[in-house]
């Protein structure tokens, strides 16, 4: 009965092993030089669902199929995104639920119409796939886009951004070429949705292509690197006056953090109008690497004091 019982809690103990290296991600990293992968289909087909592929910039030439859940993420370098450009036929198919896919340019695509049945050289082409998240990602028109499933073309949460030398935050969709509406209150984000077709709507249309509206501070490379453990929470602080109305507000990527607790530490009470720190406290809930990144502003104002970013690489 002892060797019974013996065994059973060791294969219990396997078995959540299991569980607990399925729950794990990674983050895929694609660059012409000193990357994981040098090839962008390499990394899809080496990611396992769930993983982040973070793509590095200038230009990539060829067809890209993406059959499970992946965060796909393009980084911008030397103030452009990453080209995607097909090589006859689709820049990109989607054929999982789930995938997000953000901060590209899509060009070369050379659509003869939005039909999925048969449909061949379209920017994307989302086949028997729904939920996928499509947003900072610049289209020369809409016809480009062939679907026969709903997909979000806007982010789920607001973003810090900048247009105009001015600080705003909200939602974000995607440039379109051919998109003609209007932007009277002049946040950079369209005042009526574009239409994709019955299924797909951009509710925030971009005025103007995406890296226009990066905020100055947000680089390539962040400007902190923080090591963090799954599940052992970190503080990120800054240099803060809260008497001169200024705060700092973050973006973060709730795929893989949890903001616990945030507040401020004065550096000498006894003195009205003495500055000090102001923390937040964020728990890391999945392995990979994200970024958060801090905008410093007085909440009626839209220009901004200062900016900074950390990239968080997550282990277990």
């Amino acid at each position: 009965m002892a060797y019974s019982k013996k065994m059973l809690v060791m294969a219990t103990i396997f078995a959540v092993s299991v569980i607990l290296m399925g729950l794990s991600h990674a983050d895929v990293t694609v660059c012409p030089d000193g990357c994981s992968y040098r090839s962008i289909q390499a990394a899809f087909d080496a990611a396992k669902p769930g993983d982040s592929v973070t793509v590095h910039g200038p230009a990539y030439r060829g067809n890209l199929v993406v059959n499970k859940s992946l965060t796909v993420h393009g980084l911008i370098s030397n103030g452009r995104r990453p080209v995607l450009e097909a090589d006859n036929g689709s820049v990109a198919i989607l054929s999982a639920d789930g995938i997000s896919l953000f901060g590209f340019s899509f060009v070369n695509s050379q659509t003869q119409a939005n039909a999925v049945d048969g449909a061949k050289d379209c920017s994307i082409l989302v086949v028997d796939s729904e939920d996928n998240s499509i947003y900072l990602n610049d289209f020369a028109d809409s016809s480009g886009i062939c679907s026969n499933g709903p997909s979000f073309w806007n982010s789920s949460q607001g973003i810090n951004y900048q247009y105009n030398s001015k600080i705003f935050s909200g939602r974000m969709g995607n440039y379109w070429g051919d998109y003609a509406g209007t932007d009277k209150d002049g946040n950079g984000i369209g005042d009526q949705p574009k239409v994709i077709d019955a299924n797909n709507v951009d509710y925030y249309p971009l005025m103007e292509p995406s890296e226009s509206y990066v905020i100055k501070g947000e680089k390539l490379e962040a400007e902190n690197v923080i090591q963090a453990k799954l599940n052992k929470p970190f503080n990120i602080s800054f240099d803060s006056n809260p008497t001169t109305g200024y705060i700092w507000t973050v973006d973060f990527d709730s795929r893989f953090l949890n903001k616990t607790k945030e507040g401020y530490i004065s550096s000498q009470p006894q003195l009205i109008g003495s500055g000090g720190q102001q923390f937040f406290t964020f728990t890391p809930i999945h392995v990979g690497k994200t970024t958060v990144s801090a905008v410093y502003k007085r909440p009626w104002e839209n220009i901004a004091a200062d900016e900074s970013a950390f990239d968080i690489i997550i282990s277990e």
